[in-house]
């Protein structure tokens, strides 16, 4: 077999570590998330490639979970510290590479962890490496920059459309209806049938956010992201508390830390996950 040959699972598998950022185990899904951010941003599309590679690769040479690793689950999380340190620090991303790699490092630890304990880690491992990230830097003065429209070749549409669109780009720290579209795209070859609910859930919030005074950050998506991976998450179950109770529940939890100023990245996604889970889990139980 060519060299070129061999290359081509690994490089499948880094694509569907790509993919698992929302929760899809496809690397075309993984190929059009890519696109998505290309479109808007190209060189935080190469830093997220090169952030699932890294973790990728430490998986692999650490010789982590087989299962876990041949899905790409060693990826998605290094990929998003990658993306979201490029997101934060265009300007000083040449300086702050190798703490970066550091914390893709960390992330992928943090990932492996969970799943030889059998966690339901998420996007945990990057949100608690990004965190420790931005104050580690904020420590020696490097600011992250604010107000950062990542919005790229993109067109003006009505704002509940622009709403729902940017919920799903605003996952990957973009502004774009077009990367919305293509990331819609990427779900629904794979999960159509969630796709279809996630988009109305998307829609939803949009729509109604503005009447509480919530235009701006609804029409950014910013309302929107951590319910739409909510979403992915509980859209095939059979009965639709738990997808209405994790959607509330990271919609009160990101309105709580926008009022704050915090950055709370993807863990209004993971704490409502988590919570709705235990629930599921005692339900059961008790049974």
């Amino acid at each position: 077999m060519s060299p070129i040959k061999q290359l081509i699972p690994f490089i499948k598998l880094v694509f569907r570590g790509l993919g698992q950022v929302m929760l899809q185990n496809n690397a075309v899904s993984g190929g059009l998330f890519l696109l998505a951010v290309w479109v808007s941003m190209p060189w935080q599309a190469l830093a997220m490639l090169l952030g699932a590679l890294l973790g990728s690769l430490q998986a692999k040479f650490c010789d982590y979970d087989q299962c876990a690793y041949q899905q790409g689950v060693f990826g998605f999380n290094g990929a998003l510290v990658a993306l979201g340190a490029s997101f934060f620090y265009p300007d000083a991303m040449w300086v702050i590479w190798p703490a970066v790699i550091g914390f893709v490092f960390l992330a992928t630890v943090i990932m492996a962890q969970c799943i030889k304990r059998q966690y339901s880690g998420l996007t945990s491992p990057f949100v608690v490496a990004s965190w420790i990230l931005l104050l580690s830097l904020a420590h020696f003065g490097i600011q992250p920059v604010s107000g950062v429209a990542n919005i790229g070749w993109d067109w003006a549409l009505p704002s509940v459309l622009q709403g729902t669109l940017q919920a799903f780009s605003q996952v990957f720290f973009q502004c774009n209806n077009l990367a919305g579209v293509l990331i819609i795209l990427g779900l629904a070859i794979n999960q159509f049938k969630a796709t279809i609910i996630t988009v109305l859930v998307a829609a939803a919030i949009a729509l109604v956010m503005p009447l509480f005074g919530l235009s701006e950050p609804a029409m950014a998506g910013l309302l929107g992201f951590n319910a739409v991976l909510c979403s992915l998450v509980f859209a095939n179950r059979k009965t639709l508390w738990p997808l209405l109770g994790a959607v509330l529940i990271s919609l009160c939890f990101m309105l709580v830390a926008l009022s704050l100023g915090i950055t709370a990245l993807t863990a209004p996604f993971v704490l409502a996950t988590w919570l709705v889970l235990s629930v599921e889990k005692w339900r059961i139980y008790k049974l």
